[in-house]
């Protein structure tokens, strides 16, 4: 998971570097640390879909450890703990405006209502997809607020 969390967590450090910004900033450690705690649900969402897959290969995996259930509590546990992750970039004011932190309260919000669900669900991650579908897709709309928050704090008129 550490591993897996590590690598990605690098690209957005390769960018910000690239771009021009330094190792050490601090809008960078927190993009570093939303991205690592990210892959973490992300991971228990995979090993719900192929665990099993590894035992039957004569692989080790975590699902001959922990059952079904509590792998979905992990993953709930886990995606509350990235959306926390996500809020830090308004707290600590990477995230300037109001508009894109409204738009981030409410689909982090919809998010851990949807997730809610896991806990209960007792059905196969590889007919019901929508976990990994909704996970992904939050995290690729935080990368489109954090691109517009940057485009409407630079222009004249702007909404924040």
């Amino acid at each position: 998971v550490v591993r897996g969390s590590l690598t990605g967590a690098l690209p957005p450090l390769f960018g910000w570097v690239a771009a021009g910004g330094g190792v050490w900033d601090i809008p960078l450690i927190f993009l570093e640390f939303l991205f690592f705690i990210g892959q973490i649900p992300h991971f228990w969402l995979l090993i719900l879909k192929y665990g099993e897959d590894y035992k039957d290969a004569g692989l080790p995996s975590i699902t001959s450890v922990f059952s079904k259930s509590q792998i979905n509590r992990l993953t709930f546990s886990w995606v509350v703990t990235s959306v926390v992750a996500a809020l830090f970039l308004c707290f600590f004011e990477i995230i300037h405006s109001d508009i894109i932190i409204g738009i981030l309260l409410v689909s982090s919000a919809v998010l851990i209502w949807h997730f809610s669900g896991i806990i209960s669900d007792n059905t196969d991650l590889r007919v019901n997809r929508k976990y990994s579908i909704l996970l992904d897709s939050y995290f690729f709309l935080i990368l489109i607020l954090l691109v517009a928050d940057r485009i409407v704090s630079i222009s004249p008129g702007s909404l924040a």
